[in-house]
Protein backbone atom coordinates (compact mmCIF):
# COMPACT_ATOMS: atom_id res chain seq x y z
CA UNK A 1 0.00 0.00 0.00
CA UNK A 2 2.79 2.58 0.52
CA UNK A 3 3.50 2.74 -3.15
CA UNK A 4 -0.03 3.85 -3.32
CA UNK A 5 -0.54 7.76 -4.78
CA UNK A 6 -3.67 8.22 -2.79
CA UNK A 7 -3.38 10.62 0.12
CA UNK A 8 -3.93 9.06 3.05
CA UNK A 9 -1.87 6.01 2.57
CA UNK A 10 0.97 8.04 1.45
CA UNK A 11 4.56 7.30 4.10
CA UNK A 12 1.94 4.33 5.55
CA UNK A 13 2.44 0.90 5.69
CA UNK A 14 6.07 0.18 5.22
CA UNK A 15 6.04 -3.26 7.43
CA UNK A 16 6.20 -6.18 4.52
CA UNK A 17 6.12 -9.04 6.98
CA UNK A 18 5.56 -7.52 10.30
CA UNK A 19 3.11 -4.57 10.33
CA UNK A 20 3.74 -4.76 14.12
CA UNK A 21 6.15 -1.62 13.20
CA UNK A 22 3.68 0.13 11.65
CA UNK A 23 1.36 0.16 14.61
CA UNK A 24 4.64 0.51 16.69
CA UNK A 25 5.34 3.79 14.78
CA UNK A 26 1.83 5.44 14.02
CA UNK A 27 2.37 4.47 10.36
CA UNK A 28 -0.08 1.83 10.22
CA UNK A 29 -3.21 2.69 7.94
CA UNK A 30 -5.80 -0.03 7.06
CA UNK A 31 -7.24 -0.04 3.39
CA UNK A 32 -10.59 1.75 3.40
CA UNK A 33 -10.61 2.66 -0.26
CA UNK A 34 -9.27 1.11 -3.58
CA UNK A 35 -5.22 1.88 -3.61
CA UNK A 36 -4.13 3.55 -6.75
CA UNK A 37 -0.77 3.10 -7.58
CA UNK A 38 0.83 5.68 -9.28
CA UNK A 39 3.04 8.56 -9.28
CA UNK A 40 2.04 11.70 -7.65
CA UNK A 41 3.96 13.61 -9.90
CA UNK A 42 4.38 12.86 -13.54
CA UNK A 43 7.80 11.84 -15.12
CA UNK A 44 8.78 13.90 -18.42
CA UNK A 45 11.26 11.19 -19.35
CA UNK A 46 11.91 7.62 -19.72
CA UNK A 47 15.56 8.26 -19.30
CA UNK A 48 16.34 5.31 -16.10
CA UNK A 49 18.78 7.66 -14.51
CA UNK A 50 16.34 10.35 -15.40
CA UNK A 51 13.30 8.10 -13.29
CA UNK A 52 15.41 6.91 -10.60
CA UNK A 53 16.42 10.49 -9.79
CA UNK A 54 12.53 12.57 -10.48
CA UNK A 55 11.82 12.93 -6.66
CA UNK A 56 15.55 13.89 -5.45
CA UNK A 57 15.46 16.55 -8.32
CA UNK A 58 12.28 17.65 -7.35
CA UNK A 59 13.13 18.37 -4.10
CA UNK A 60 16.07 19.71 -4.49
CA UNK A 61 14.82 22.68 -6.60
CA UNK A 62 11.83 23.54 -4.04
CA UNK A 63 14.83 23.29 -1.22
CA UNK A 64 17.04 25.96 -3.44
CA UNK A 65 13.86 28.05 -3.73
CA UNK A 66 13.36 28.29 -0.07
CA UNK A 67 15.01 30.75 1.84
CA UNK A 68 14.20 29.93 5.54
CA UNK A 69 16.30 26.97 7.15
CA UNK A 70 12.96 26.17 9.03
CA UNK A 71 11.36 25.39 6.17
CA UNK A 72 14.16 23.44 4.67
CA UNK A 73 14.16 20.95 7.34
CA UNK A 74 10.46 20.87 7.28
CA UNK A 75 10.94 19.92 3.15
CA UNK A 76 13.05 17.10 3.97
CA UNK A 77 11.58 15.62 7.15
CA UNK A 78 7.51 16.72 6.79
CA UNK A 79 4.83 14.58 5.04
CA UNK A 80 5.02 14.31 1.07
CA UNK A 81 3.00 17.41 -0.72
CA UNK A 82 4.37 19.93 2.03
CA UNK A 83 4.97 23.30 1.16
CA UNK A 84 6.54 26.64 2.62
CA UNK A 85 3.28 28.22 1.57
CA UNK A 86 1.21 25.90 3.18
CA UNK A 87 3.07 26.74 7.10
CA UNK A 88 2.02 30.65 5.98
CA UNK A 89 -1.23 29.99 5.85
CA UNK A 90 -1.29 28.66 8.86
CA UNK A 91 0.69 31.44 10.97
Amino acid sequence: MHHGSNPQYLDKNYGAIFMNWDQLFGIYAPEQEKVVYELTRPLASKNPVKVHLHEAVLLWRELRQVHNWRHRWNLLWRAPGWSAQDSIKEI
